[in-house]
């Protein structure tokens, strides 16, 4: 019954906290550098981590930016991730993306999630004006605009923007529902988009994500731009053989703008076309982690309608 009452306060009272809406994050204030890899070179995980970790630190060192490794620079994190949409994937039509993840404690997963909502655009001004108001209380947010930058497709040593606005609610412990309707009611936004809010939601092509990932180190950069690394691999859930997708990546919050901070932000950008190139053996030149789930239905369950 305190699960139940909780659930109902939850539902009944939109108390916007904090609320996070079109206008009020308008200015860049992080950005990701993103590289696709060969998902073959990390069967082996570990060997994968250290090779192309090795070839970051090179690559950093040759251009004077220091490194500063982590204390456990591969000790893995585990998380399940999924993707919400309707049958005819409405929302990612409209430019938004809706994701769950959750955490695990060794091979136990957490009883909370978080839930994300997204907008993504090549369009900076349409992505600045998106909106991603939370109209749920009791519970943290925390919203982002970053700049998503990744080499352009079968051209090293370039850059390809896509603007992305989000907010994540943390530690969600109840179920929203089925509908879009059931989701609108915490993020507005989805109501407003001209679909029947009747329509179910459903996991994206029912493929559920065992996410792999590790943290090795620190790039530091220059005016408090100090890049956090993360090397992951993605394997559908039930089947850890060999990883679907892989990436190395590094993101930074900008929390101001002067001579030093761009500097920085120069930097990062020089050291992610110099690394291109020194991955270019491991470079995997096809879309993004989430296009990869909106295009590909799980190969455990083809292979069982096979049977």
């Amino acid at each position: 019954m305190k699960t139940v009452r909780k659930i109902a306060a939850i539902m009944t009272i939109f108390a916007v906290v904090g609320a996070l809406s079109a206008t009020g994050l308008t200015q860049l204030n992080s950005r990701e550098y993103k590289i696709l890899l060969k998902p073959q070179k990390f069967v082996d995980r570990q060997a994968g981590y250290r090779a192309v970790w090795n070839i970051a630190k090179a690559v950093a060192e040759s251009l004077g930016i220091e490194v500063r490794e982590a204390r456990r620079p591969f000790r893995e994190i585990r998380r399940k991730v999924y993707f919400l949409d309707t049958p005819d994937h409405d929302l990612r039509k409209h430019g938004y993306v809706l994701r769950v993840r959750v955490k695990y404690n060794g091979d136990k997963p957490r009883k909370e999630y978080n839930l994300t909502l997204k907008y993504r655009s090549t369009d900076f001004e349409k992505s600045s004006q998106a909106d991603i108001t939370v109209a749920l209380g009791g519970y943290k947010t925390k919203a982002k605009f970053e700049a998503d930058i990744t080499p352009k497709k079968d051209s090293l040593g370039t850059l390809r923007f896509i603007y992305s606005k989000s907010v994540k609610v943390k530690k969600l412990d109840f179920n929203p529902g089925n509908t879009l309707g059931d989701y609108a009611k915490i993020f507005p936004v989805l109501g407003k988009l001209g679909i029947p809010l009747d329509k179910k939601l459903e996991i994206v092509n029912g493929f559920i994500v065992d996410e792999r990932k590790v943290s090795p180190g620190m790039l530091v950069f220059g005016g408090g731009i100090n890049g956090m690394v993360d090397i992951t691999t993605w394997y559908e859930f039930g089947d850890t053989s060999e990883p679907f997708v892989a990436e190395f990546s590094y993101d930074f919050r900008i929390r101001s703008h002067n001579e030093l901070v761009d500097q920085g932000i120069e930097n990062a950008t020089r050291y992610f076309k110099a690394l291109q190139f020194a991955l270019k053996d491991w470079y995997y030149p096809e879309g993004t982690k989430t296009g990869y789930v909106y295009s590909h239905r799980p190969k455990i369950k083809e292979k069982a309608k096979e049977k």
